[in-house]
């Protein structure tokens, strides 16, 4: 059984007119209509009780109240790696405090959630502070692996930058100071002859170096 408070703001006012008292039937009803996924937690003697899974969330994340029994079970399942669970953990604690100390009335957080149907995938969760808890699970995991994919993007971007303006300099360097001295006649026609082979071969290895290079850029960013 749920109860809700009905009422209005006026200015900085709020001002309650009751309480709506909806039935645990009625409530899994709503919660099934729902387009996300959700479950409902009782907090026991200071353990948060799972009492209800929604429809969307059976089909989507694939855990049963059975599995998760309790706040506990589900952190083992949802987060398996115990490093990235204990983060998640003290997190989440630390957000609820935070919410908490503010007097909000909900939490939320992004996290990799291993769901039983498809494995990892990024959620937004939102949780509300009051007893039960009504917890939401919204699917941000396109967005998240576009953030990632630019992310690895821009990494390969600032690789290829750094890589062409090391090896092309050396070339580029050696025509400057060939050309310097031609034109300062600081080099004899022998000298000359020894540096243009130098840089000849120098020149040859940077093309194809640079062709290397913008073969691997175009698998990885498909332009050029």
């Amino acid at each position: 059984m749920l109860s809700l408070v009905v009422g209005f703001k006026l200015g900085k006012m709020s001002i309650t007119i009751g309480r709506i008292i909806i039935g645990d039937e009625a409530l899994h009803k709503i919660l099934d209509f729902l387009p996300y996924p959700f479950l409902v937690a009782r907090e026991i003697n200071g353990v948060l009780h799972h009492v209800y899974i929604n429809q969307k969330f059976r089909d989507e994340i694939g855990y049963t109240i059975e599995e998760i029994p309790t706040m506990v079970e589900w952190f083992k399942f949802a987060y398996p790696n115990l490093d990235y669970r204990k983060q998640v953990e003290e997190n989440w604690s630390l957000r609820v405090k935070a919410s908490e100390s503010s007097g909000l009335g909900s939490v939320s957080m992004q996290t990799r959630v291993h769901t039983k149907i498809s494995g990892d995938r990024w959620y937004e969760i939102k949780s509300s502070l009051d007893n039960p808890h009504m917890v939401a699970f919204i699917d941000i995991h396109a967005n998240k692996s576009r953030e990632e994919s630019l992310k690895v993007m821009n990494s390969n971007h600032d690789r290829v930058l750094s890589i062409l303006g090391h090896d092309l300099r050396v070339p580029i360097n050696q025509l400057y100071s060939l050309s310097e001295m031609a034109l300062k006649e600081q080099i004899t026609k022998e000298e000359f002859s020894q540096v243009v082979a130098n840089v000849n071969a120098s020149a040859l290895q940077s093309m194809e170096f640079l062709s290397t290079t913008l073969t691997w850029a175009k698998s990885n960013f498909d332009v050029i």
